[in-house]
Order: structure tokens, then sequence, then C-alpha cells
């Protein structure tokens, strides 16, 4: 394990230590050596423009083109000395320096030899001057000479840069991918710590609750006493299962009470006994049917009572019911013979109105005849 750790430790620093130099390279090509191409650059120019106002300041007669001509080498020669201090105190390899110092030399050595001809052109000694000028040119090859190998060197620096940075980004790559293989290892074997540590005594525990979901009190959990995390979960689980247990003989024994009280309250309805009821101090639902229970029982008592007293009403009423049922039918005899009585006096007093129904008949008869004569004998006396 920290093997591993300490290798992409050093990985790490590795990576940060090419990064640096990239940075250092980067900075150097993109900066530094630009600024030092640029002034060799402009010293190859400023020497080819020195020779050429050097040309015309020697062959050339008219003073005026002459002074022209000594004026620009005065400016073209600052330049090239502007640049090579400039190369002097720029950054730079040692081949680099030592380009620039053989090019000063004989860069000085040149203006030596050259202040010679300037000095015969200005004091009016022009074929003097001409010849010290073309004596002068091997001094100015070497300068040309020193110059190409300056620029040389600057281009091999350049290329020995660039090799570099490529040596470097296939550093970078190969520790790149053993900084990954590295950090591929360590997390397979942090997960693989993580598993043995977190995930089994989690899996341990999920079953175990399983188990207790399932009815088993007295699962018991594999897994040794720690101090992180995964033992409190554990003397949780521990702590529940206890009172789980605990509940279920509390229940149990609730139970086999209610059920014994309700058997004894059986039995004592059995033998008409409505007073009996569930005996002992139960909990939770448990008492809910025990209260329920005997309250019902107390309703039943009560309902009872009202109809024994109810019964017994009745039973008076009934004797009652039956003196008046005698009584009455004493007088449903003697109203019988009344009406025996009644019925003949009725049919004496039917026969009565028959014969008077007659007689008026009788009478009516007689009446119309009258009433008939009368008439006739009314028309005849008309």
């Amino acid at each position: 394990m920290v093997l591993p750790i300490l290798l992409l430790i050093i990985g790490g620093f590795g990576s940060l230590r090419v990064q640096w130099k990239f940075a250092s390279i980067a900075k150097d090509l993109g900066v530094a050596q630009r600024a030092r191409a640029q002034s060799v650059s402009d010293i190859s120019r400023a020497t080819a423009d020195y020779r050429s106002a050097e040309t015309r300041y020697v062959m050339v007669p008219d003073p005026q083109a002459i002074q022209a001509a000594r004026q620009e080498m005065t400016v073209y020669r600052g330049r090239i000395e502007d640049n090579i201090h400039a190369l002097e105190q720029s950054e730079a390899s040692q081949d680099v320096f030592d380009a620039t110092r053989r090019f000063l030399t004989n860069w000085q050595n040149y203006v030596s030899v050259n202040k010679a001809t300037l000095d015969a052109i200005q004091q009016g000694r022009m074929n003097e001057g001409r010849d010290l000028f073309w004596k002068e040119l091997p001094a100015f090859d070497q300068v040309t000479s020193a110059l190409g190998n300056l620029q040389t060197v600057e281009k091999q620096v350049n290329a020995n840069k660039v090799m570099d940075m490529e040596r470097s980004y296939n550093y970078v790559r190969i520790l790149t991918i053993i900084v990954t293989i590295l950090a591929v290892l360590i997390s397979l074997l942090i997960a693989n710590i993580v598993i043995k540590a977190i995930v089994q005594p989690l899996g341990i525990i999920t079953n175990a609750l399983g188990e207790l979901a399932e009815g088993n009190m007295d699962v018991q959990v594999a897994l040794d006493p720690r101090e992180d995390e995964i033992g409190t979960l554990l003397d949780a689980l521990k702590i529940f299962r206890d009172r789980m247990r605990n509940a279920e003989k509390q229940k149990q024994m609730e139970l086999d009470s209610l059920f014994s009280g309700i058997a004894e309250a059986l039995d004592g309805l059995r033998n008409y006994d409505l007073t009996t009821r569930i005996r002992g101090n139960l909990s939770g639902s448990f008492s809910e049917i025990q209260e329920n229970f005997n309250n019902s029982m107390g309703f039943l008592e009560q309902t009872m009572s009202q109809i024994i007293k109810s019964a017994e009403n009745i039973q008076n009423g009934a004797s009652e019911i039956r003196q008046a049922s005698d009584d009455l039918s004493q007088r449903t005899e003697q109203q019988a013979a009344s009406l025996e009585q009644t019925s003949a006096a009725m049919e004496e007093i039917s026969r009565t109105v028959d014969q008077a129904a007659v007689g008026a008949k009788e009478s009516r008869q007689i009446t119309d005849k009258v009433r008939g004569e009368a008439e006739i004998e009314r028309r005849y006396c008309s």
C-alpha cells in the first residue's frame, strides 16, 4: 500500500518537474530565443549595410555621398554593438556565448583595420584608402564567417531544445502511463480495502436485518466489535434485536393472558355468569381488546338485566290481561243473553212494522180510490 502511493507521489513530482522544464523551454523558445534570433538577424543586416556604406564611402568621390555614408556606418556600427551587448546579456548556452565572443573579436579586429581605411579617405588619400579597403576584405570575411557560425550555433541550440522537449514529452508520456497504472492499482487496492472494511460488513448487517424482518429474533451477527461507524451500526443492530426479542416475549405473554381471560369469560358465559371480565394489565392493542371485551360484557349484562326486568313486567301484565279476559268473558256471556232477548223483541217489532206497512198500503189504495172518485165528480160538476 505504501509503495504504490510513494511511487505515485514521486511520479507526481516528476511530472511537475517536467512541466516546469516544458515551461522554461517554451519561454526560452518563445521569448529569449526569439530575441536572440532577432539580434543575430539585425547584426547580419547591419554588417552587410555597414560594408555597403563603407564601399560607397571609399568608391564614391562625391563629398556629400561620403559624408552620408560615414553617418550610415556610424549608425550601423552602433546597431551591431548594441545587438552584441544584448546577446551577451541574454540567457544562452555556453556555445552561443562563445560564438558571440568570437564574432565580437573578429568584429573589433575588422573595425580596427577599417579605421585606417576611413582615416586615409578622410585625409584625401583616396588611392591608399582603396588599397586598404581591399586589404581588409579577409578581416570582413572572418566577421562574416563568425556571424555564420553564430547563426549555426543558434540553430543547433534551438534544435537541441526541440529534441529536449521531445525527450521530455516522451518521458512525460511514459510517466503518465506509469502514474495512470499506479492510480488504477491504488484505486483497486482502495476499493478492495473499502469492500472488506465497509461493503462486506454492511452485507452481513443487511442479511441480519432481513432475518429479523422474517421473525428470527435469535439471529447472530458474525462481526467483531469496531470503533467506527460500522461498529456503531452493529451495536444499534444488536440493541434493536434484543428489544425486538423482548417485545416479542412481552407480546406473547400478553397474548396468552388475553386468550386466558377470553377463555375464562366464555366459560363464565356458558355458566350464565355475565359478571366475568378479562383480568390483568395489557398494553397496546391488547389493552384495547381487553377494554372492548369488558365493555361488551358490561353492556351485555345491562341488556340482560333489562330483559329480565322486562320479562317480569310482561309476566305481570299477562296476569292482569288474563284476569281482565276472564272478566270480559263473563260480561260477554251476560251481553249474549241480553242480545237474545233483544233479538226476540226485534223480531216482534219487525212483524208489527210489517203489519203497519200492509195497513199503510191498504190506506194508500183507499186514498187513491177516493181521490179518483172525487176527480170524476168534479168533472161531472163542471
